[in-house]
């Protein structure tokens, strides 16, 4: 029993980690859908055009780990959950298709995003789309590159994600949220840790 209760808080804090994550994606996705993507295109301070190989990065597969945002209080009593997985990228004529996989410590899936990221070389701009589980693409998010940092955006300046200290074989991802309109953020509800998995008879690349 004493167990039990010990054990209880640090579920409570993970449930709730998973839905503020869930939150995030949810509104990020149904916002987008609604027409109102072009909203998250203003651009930044010092933000330059986006190449056509922006994404060749994710071509591969990585090793991740990942840790979401939980309450102070209790990241200090039972730490901060983990999870682990992969993220695969295939390039393409068109651009990048890529997925992210976490699992919970048991092997059981924690959370699954899908992306088609396709470079339109007419406009010269990328157009990004998160997939759901029936295979509905979100409308297009435009991501933005400023101070090495990839941007993206989603509607109405509600969430973002970001990829930061990008080399060949590491990278940062971070989902964040705004609750006005974009002018400060908090603090991510999701932070993926990326190092590449060398693909057999390639020898990895120094950080």
């Amino acid at each position: 029993m004493l167990l039990r209760l010990r054990v209880l808080p640090f579920v409570a804090a993970c449930l709730v980690a998973a839905l503020v994550l869930q939150h995030s994606c949810n509104t990020a996705y149904a916002q987008s859908r609604d027409g109102r993507a072009a909203a998250a295109t203003s651009k930044l301070p010092n933000a330059t055009t986006p190449s056509d190989t922006l994404f060749d990065f994710l071509n591969g597969e990585w090793r991740v780990e990942a840790s979401p945002r939980i309450s102070k209080l209790a990241a200090l009593v039972h730490g901060v959950p983990r999870f682990t997985g992969h993220w695969r990228g295939n390039r393409n004529e068109n651009g990048v298709s890529d997925e992210l996989r976490l699992a919970k410590s048991d092997g059981a899936t924690h959370l699954v995003l899908r992306f088609q990221r396709v470079f339109d070389s007419s406009a010269r701009v990328w157009n990004v789309r998160e997939i759901d589980r029936s295979g509905a693409a979100s409308a297009a998010m435009r991501p933005m590159v400023a101070k090495g940092e990839i941007i993206i955006p989603a509607a109405n300046r509600v969430a973002r994600s970001r990829f930061v200290e990008r080399t060949p074989n590491h990278f940062r991802y971070l989902r964040e949220v705004s609750n006005d309109g974009g002018r400060t953020w908090e603090e991510p509800v999701l932070v993926v840790t990326a190092e590449r998995i060398p693909a057999r008879g390639t020898p990895t690349v120094p950080r």
